[in-house]
């Protein structure tokens, strides 16, 4: 994730400028002299060799006393410790350092690799399962599933912490040391393991990657002026292309309201966010960024009539998306349907550092909606409480061996789970391939208008998973149909009030 800023922060622009120059030189003003070459402490005398190349920096009193500790203890691990070492790899290790002890749960550094790697994420296609990770209470943490990708599927959901890919544990990684595991060719599988916080479960899922494709998006007719808006991260090309369209279909006529989907959008580019604001509230205030003392709010400049908006939010909406929903309601447009959002209240700005030290991205300031509300760790509660209803989709069994009655092990238990979630009646799923286990696979395989002659073959256990998906997405968008509802009332009374109570 990562934030853009607007043209009219200047205040924090300066930010930017002086975290660019400490990477590079550290520049302050004048005080104590400091050479890079500084010989450590024990080591001989010159013996006629050329002295390295220094150069002289003017830092203050206050930086020079630690530089030079720091220089010292530099010099020691160079000349003791027991393997080669280079300074580019101590610099590297003194960066990441240095941003860890900023006690930020979403500030981080990257190496040169994490970097590119990032950034392919948010531009283009890889394979991969579908999530959204980020850096939360120091662990790896799940913000969203992409729509139809295996993480979804699964049943993955925001807030699910990654403990281990395979056999490496992601205890005290980063998000970019789990990525380069979880991606990989289209069609192969990966294992991971996941803690779920709210129920103190932990579940292991294997994953079959697919080419991914970050979702942007999409605008669909509802009928009577409705219309449906999905945002899944607000990208340059949605910030420059949605506000066009609301202002095409407003200005002639044929927007009367709007459900805005924000479920399970991690966020995006803060340009983005405030540009598609300006098209849904009036004029007057977005959004207010914070940073020490200082105060920047943001405005909308343009003078529009809003149209009514229900903004339909969940625990995996962050960042940009509380922002543009938290304007949306503070300035009286619309109502939040669905379940509490992520928290995430600050803005983030990534910062490329010189010398092949890879880059960091770090939080620049925190937000607060129109009315001072300000939402890191806590969240936006929603007008309207929708929980959807919860599968915990069955992993789909992996085809080793022909199955029959009288055979026992983990892939029958596989296949009776899936079995089971389909309604066909199994028992107790016990692992053994038994005469209900028999009959019920005679049954799902008539359903699928294929035989069955008593032994399950590859094709039909390839069936198994993508059915239990299948049910899932047949089940129907309740929180959806509830936003439609809460929009269709308020065009046809003009008054939010008098909506029917939960």
């Amino acid at each position: 994730m990562r934030f853009g800023t607007s043209p009219r922060s200047l205040g924090i622009m300066k930010v930017f400028l002086v975290v660019m120059l400490v990477i590079g030189l550290v520049l302050v003003p004048p005080g104590a002299m400091l050479a890079e070459g500084v010989i450590p402490p024990g080591t001989p005398p010159s013996t006629g060799e050329t002295a390295p190349e220094t150069e002289s920096i003017t830092v203050s009193k206050e930086q020079a006393d630690l530089l030079r500790t720091f220089l010292d203890i530099q010099g020691l691990l160079m000349e003791y410790h027991t393997r080669e070492l280079d300074y580019h790899e101590l610099y590297l290790g003194a960066v990441r350092g240095m941003v860890d002890a900023l006690g930020d749960r979403y500030s981080q550094h990257f190496t040169v690799e994490e970097l590119e790697n990032w950034e392919a994420a948010l531009e283009g296609e890889y394979g991969g399962i579908g999530v959204t990770l980020d850096l939360v209470d120091a662990r790896i943490t799940v913000i969203n599933t992409f729509p139809g990708s295996p993480a979804e599927d699964t049943g993955l959901k925001a807030g699910d912490v990654l403990l281990s890919v395979g056999e490496a544990s992601m205890l005290g990684k980063l998000p970019q040391e789990a990525a380069l595991l979880l991606r990989g060719e289209p069609g192969t599988t990966v294992e991971a393991t996941f803690l779920r916080p709210s129920t103190g479960e932990t579940m292991v899922f294997r994953f079959t990657r697919q080419l991914i494709t970050p979702p942007t998006m999409d605008v669909k007719d509802l009928g009577d002026g409705m219309w449906l808006v999905s945002i899944s991260s607000f990208t340059e090309s949605v910030g420059l292309n949605l506000p066009i369209v609301l202002r095409s279909m407003r200005d002639s006529g044929a927007l009367k309201g709007i459900v805005l989907d924000l479920r399970n959008n991690p966020g995006g580019l803060l340009d983005a966010c405030v540009a598609i604001a300006n098209e849904l509230v009036p004029k007057g205030p977005v959004v207010e960024l914070r940073r020490q003392e200082l105060k920047e709010p943001i405005e909308n400049p343009n003078d529009i009539v809003p149209v009514p908006v229900v903004v339909l939010v969940n625990g995996g909406s962050a960042s940009a998306s509380e922002i543009l929903a938290g304007a949306i309601r503070d300035r009286g447009v619309g109502v939040l349907v669905g379940e509490t959002t992520f928290g995430k209240g600050c803005v983030q700005s990534l910062v490329p550092a010189p010398l092949e030290l890879g880059g960091v991205k770090f939080t620049i300031a925190e937000y607060f909606t129109p009315s001072g509300c300000g939402l890191n760790g806590r969240g936006l509660l929603p007008d309207f409480e929708v929980k959807p209803e919860v599968f915990q989709i069955p992993s789909p069994p992996t085809y080793k061996r022909p199955l029959r009655k009288g055979i026992v092990g983990l892939d029958v238990l596989a296949v009776q789970e899936c079995l089971s979630f389909l309604g066909f009646n199994v028992g107790e799923p016990d692992g053994i391939f038994g005469p209900l286990t028999d009959a019920a696979m005679s049954r799902f395989a008539k359903a699928q208008g294929l035989q069955y002659s008593g032994t399950v073959t590859h094709e039909l256990m390839g069936l198994l998973g993508p059915s239990c998906v299948q049910k899932v997405k047949d089940v129907g968008d309740g929180v959806m149909e509830r936003g439609i509802e809460i929009l269709k009332t308020k065009l046809a009374t003009g008054n939010w009030s008098q909506l029917p109570a939960e």
